[in-house]
């Protein structure tokens, strides 16, 4: 593997194969790097989190670069509707053609999300258990603002068509709020 500038422009090469896009590293790079501002993590804010949650998911999973970048660009699509349009009477008939893309893509952020979430759980409790030669314990949940829901076991995380019909209900729940902050106030985006 090989990276370098070319003027303003970075380059990557995998196996003598020029990379159109850095996202195609993932998966490939492994590594992990820790700083004092990585205390964000725990004392920051849930986009700090969620960022970090994110970066570990596509490393082990490269497919949800995809999702994740599909996610953002209909809840960008979204918001502008809801900032642009908060007036108009027909909004909801404007939301509507968001809502099932931005559903689905929600709904497979949160499973994998919580998925990832509870595996990393039972390593790092286990090593936490160890460090601290079982005098205390480690826990760590991921909250899901999209049903309110969060899960203890990877039995208990519902399909993608059970956690659509919560966050499409979510959203209707919320579009008065939505209105009313010209964003959507409920989702995957807002997730701790």
């Amino acid at each position: 593997m090989s990276a370098g500038l070319d003027g303003k422009t970075r380059r990557f090469k995998l196996d003598g194969q020029v990379l159109t896009k850095s996202a195609d590293l993932y998966g490939h790079l492994r590594a992990v790097f820790f700083s004092p501002e990585d205390l964000e993590f725990i004392s920051g804010s849930p986009n700090v989190r969620r960022r970090a949650l994110d970066l570990g998911l596509c490393q082990k999973r490269p497919r949800m670069i995809g999702h994740l970048l599909d996610y953002r660009r209909v809840l960008k699509q979204r918001n502008a509707t809801l900032k642009q349009n908060s007036r108009n009477k027909d909004i909801a008939a404007l939301l509507q053609a968001w809502e099932p893309m931005l559903v689905k893509e929600g709904a497979k952020i949160i499973s994998e999300r919580a998925q990832y979430t509870l595996q990393l759980m039972g390593f790092a409790a286990d090593y936490y258990s160890y460090l601290t030669g079982a005098e205390e314990r480690l826990e760590c949940e991921y909250r899901c603002s999209g049903t309110r829901h969060h899960w203890k076991a990877p039995d208990e995380i519902p399909d993608t068509a059970t956690l659509e019909e919560a966050l499409t209900k979510n959203l209707h729940a919320h579009l008065e709020r939505d209105l009313a902050m010209k964003t959507t106030t409920c989702g995957p985006h807002r997730d701790d």
